[in-house]
């Protein structure tokens, strides 16, 4: 059907292959009781297994078509259609909380939709992505490796990660040119002790933009008073962890406060 074809504007890969659909729905483990809510359900593929285990699930679309498609082979499915990088789907998530998410997220958004979902990580009790595997190896990566990066810092500040599976590009119509992996994220109960959210993301904008300087160098226009800390100045930006992060943002925040600088 012509309307259904892979829309490339939207990245559309969808997952065919009949075995990961079972090994992934078996890994996902949804109950009765879940909120349950798949992103980008595509044509329906594991849309159908999920809807066996967890009948009250919702489902988030963007492409009109595939809408219509799925309404009419899902008729008791709660579908909004909808852009999950818009005001809508934050609206959404914080309407109710411990929502468990599921998705094979197009790969030109997983990105900023994880950005996104660290923002709203009170609301999540886990998430299971197909992402790009480069973009995976990054949510698992360690200080000191080169997949270490400002987005390996933010997910994982608010969840547990690790690998389950990884799929051909075979496993996908039409195939992309990589290899895909699923991951599951675990939302961290405990309060990392954060001052300003807002002080800790600019630090890592400014530390990871200049990843081969020092510290000191790279976060010079914050005047972060390393006497005060105990994280090693001299050090580059990708050879330290989450704590550390922490450390230099609530100094940075505790000292800008009264002038201003950053808002809590």
């Amino acid at each position: 059907m012509p309307s259904l074809k892979p829309r490339k504007r939207f990245g559309q890969h969808f997952l065919r292959d009949p075995f990961a659909l079972e090994e992934i729905a078996e890994l996902i483990n949804a109950r009765p009781d879940d909120q349950l809510l798949e992103i980008g359900p595509g044509q329906g593929a594991l849309t159908e297994h999920l809807l066996v285990a967890c009948p009250a699930m919702r489902a988030m679309e963007i492409d009109r078509d595939l809408c219509r498609h799925l309404r009419k082979r899902f008729p008791h499915l709660d579908l909004v259609e909808g852009d999950v990088l818009s005001r809508e789907f934050e609206q959404l998530l914080t309407t109710q909380a411990d929502w468990r998410l599921v998705g094979n997220l197009p790969y030109n958004i997983s990105t900023p939709l994880l950005v996104r979902i660290c923002a709203l990580c009170r609301s999540i009790r886990d998430a299971w992505f197909l992402l790009q595997t480069e973009v995976a190896n990054r949510l698992v990566a360690e200080p000191g490796t080169r997949d270490w990066s400002r987005l390996s810092v933010l997910v994982r500040l608010q969840f547990r990660v690790e690998i389950d599976l990884t799929l051909e590009a075979s496993s996908f119509h039409p195939p992309p040119k990589v290899t895909s992996s699923l991951v599951h994220l675990v939302s961290r109960p405990l309060d990392r002790g954060i001052i300003s959210m807002s002080a800790f993301e600019e630090i890592l904008k400014g530390a990871f933009s200049q990843r081969r300087k020092t510290l000191a160098n790279a976060l010079r226009q914050f005047s972060v008073d390393w006497s005060q800390i105990t994280v090693n100045p001299h050090k580059r930006p990708d050879q330290i962890g989450v704590d550390a992060y922490i450390e230099i943002a609530n100094q940075v925040a505790a000292q800008s406060t009264n002038q201003g600088n950053i808002k809590p």
